[in-house]
């Protein structure tokens, strides 16, 4: 065979090889993308019900609970106890005047909320709010050691918020002997709020006493912060379940014991967008804590750890170190409020 025809096929094989060679990257990668895509898709939380923003509090197991978070040398504590209440004693709540103040429904639940951390800086709240509804009726706080008594009576156009403050000579009294007080209300930005207004702390506790309970279930409320004095759209979303080990003291019903166990988890990630226009909402947080995600143990009704990020620490978990137990009515069964929506 001439050489001349022999070049002639070696060179037509390696244009056919080369060729094959870009024909087969290319199926390899329309193929990858294929997979990608579905992988992707299968990963994707699927779309669940957006559940009624209604809450069960008397089937909630469990009347108080203690956290913890450490980070280097830094130790915050976050406690929280609830009673459901009959009625409100006089003067229990803040007159208003004529704003037309939120009233009490047939039960009101209180919540007292504590964090203490470095330099004895503490705060102690006390939210009252409606029973079934989250609507949000006060909200009182006391600052140490820099000391401050903040009140937010809420009504339908804003709350009213009045700060008490010491005067030198009344540092040793109770903050109802303040002086230096000064009342303002904090108008929402776009008018008057017909439906409830929670206050984003009591999340805390609603969480546990709502309807969420499976993945891409979604919560959604109108919600103020009062660290922010502003009112927001808060969506409440949960994520894929995740396994998590849980360790902490139970007491109640006349006894006490260690909780030790991997529970499955619902992350539900917690975010605020702003109804002011203009803002985006990245001032959002609760109790200092940003990007907040509640984990929800959804048997037992109580959050088991709560993620966020800190300004200047960064991310943090606070995890459930103490519950005290309570009983609850037949009708709620063995899984709190869950049950008690099912009926």
């Amino acid at each position: 065979m001439p050489v001349q025809h022999v070049r002639r096929v070696r060179g037509a094989w390696r244009g056919a090889f080369r060729s094959a060679i870009l024909w087969l990257c290319l199926w390899l990668g329309v193929a990858y993308a294929a997979a990608e895509a579905c992988a992707s898709t299968a990963g994707a939380l699927a779309p669940g019900r957006t559940v009624a923003p209604t809450f069960d509090p008397v089937c909630v197991p469990w009347s108080e609970a203690r956290y913890r978070a450490q980070k280097l040398f830094m130790t915050v504590e976050l406690d929280v106890s609830a009673r459901v209440l009959a009625r409100l004693e006089a003067g229990r709540l803040l007159a208003v005047g004529d704003l037309p103040a939120i009233l009490p429904g047939e039960r009101t639940l209180a919540l007292e909320v504590v964090t203490r951390g470095p330099g004895r800086r503490s705060l102690r709240g006390e939210l009252l709010l409606d029973a079934y509804t989250g609507a949000a009726l006060q909200y009182s706080s006391l600052r140490d050691p820099s000391p401050r008594y903040r009140i937010y009576r809420f009504t339908e156009t804003g709350p009213m918020r009045q700060t008490a403050k010491p005067l030198a000579a009344e540092r040793g009294l109770a903050p109802a002997q303040w002086s230096d007080v000064e009342s303002r209300l904090r108008a929402y930005a776009g008018g008057p709020v017909q439906e409830p207004v929670l206050e984003v702390t009591t999340l805390l506790y609603l969480l546990a006493a709502s309807r969420l309970d499976a993945p891409g279930d979604l919560l959604r409320v109108n919600g103020y912060a009062t660290s922010a004095d502003e009112l927001y759209r808060v969506d409440a979303e949960v994520g894929e379940r995740v396994r998590l080990a849980v360790d902490y003291q139970v007491s109640g019903h006349g006894a006490q014991e260690r909780h030790r166990s991997t529970v499955a988890a619902l992350p539900i990630r917690v975010a605020g967008h702003s109804r002011e226009p203009g803002a985006d909402g990245a001032g959002f947080d609760i109790l200092g804590l940003h990007d907040v995600e509640f984990v929800l143990d959804p048997v037992d009704r109580v959050i088991v750890a709560v993620r966020a990020r800190m300004p200047t620490v960064g991310g943090v978990e606070f995890q459930l170190r103490e519950l005290v137990r309570r009983s609850v009515p037949a009708r709620c069964g063995t899984h709190g409020p869950r049950s008690a929506a099912a009926g």
